[in-house]
């Protein structure tokens, strides 16, 4: 299982610095009114879908505001353990829920989407500032996904060697199983040898005494 140490670094490689952060947290306040609105978009959309309409279904309400809460979380730019744990619990939970992904990976861009056309609207005065906080909150979600979807290739490198051990474990079984019979064939064997030599002698006695 990855730990923190393991992703503690990435955000460098993101190139994620104190500005990108304050890019990040100025792009909050322009958003958090609209999260309600691309939500309902992103639920209306992917509820269509015939393998999500079953893992969304009644649990909506509650998925919404999972997604403000992860959100809120991603945009105070505080890139430290406590935010590694919730994306890792993030990513846990779509595993368990059989979501593949893809789909996670196409929610992602559908979101993306939508947040880069808001801000696009609200700073339409400001081109380079809006670039430039694109591509801070841009840089913020790859990371976000990167750690997510860590998690789908731990799991299935989990599963192979549970799978693994599985088949050793029944491996074993099956060879004590044979031994044991082995053992138990050739006790009778024994014993069979055993009893023929009795009756053999038994044969022998009796021919004599006639």
């Amino acid at each position: 299982m990855a730990a923190w140490d393991d992703f503690s670094g990435h955000t460098k490689a993101y190139s994620i610095d104190e500005a990108a952060c304050a890019d990040i947290r100025a792009a909050w306040l322009i958003l958090d009114p609209h999260m309600e609105t691309i939500f309902a978009a992103f639920y209306s959309r992917w509820g269509q879908e015939p393998k999500l309409a079953a893992l969304v279904k009644g649990r909506i309400d509650h998925l919404k505001k999972a997604q403000y809460d992860h959100w809120k979380r991603l945009f105070s730019a505080r890139f430290d353990k406590d935010y590694f744990e919730s994306v890792r619990r993030v990513g846990l939970a779509h595993v368990r829920i059989g979501l593949e992904p893809h789909w996670y990976i196409a929610g992602y861009n559908n979101v993306l989407q939508q947040v880069s056309a808001i801000m696009g609207r609200q700073a339409r005065f400001s081109g380079a500032r809006a670039a430039r906080m694109i591509a801070a909150v841009t840089k913020a979600a790859m990371l976000d996904m990167d750690i997510a979807v860590s998690v789908y290739g731990e799991t299935l490198i989990q599963q192979i060697s549970d799978r693994e051990d599985r088949v050793h474990a029944a491996i074993g079984e099956f060879d004590a199983s044979i031994n044991c019979m082995l053992g138990k064939l050739a006790k009778m064997t024994a014993d069979l040898g055993s009893s023929s030599g009795k009756l053999e002698a038994q044969a022998t006695s009796v021919t004599a005494r006639c």
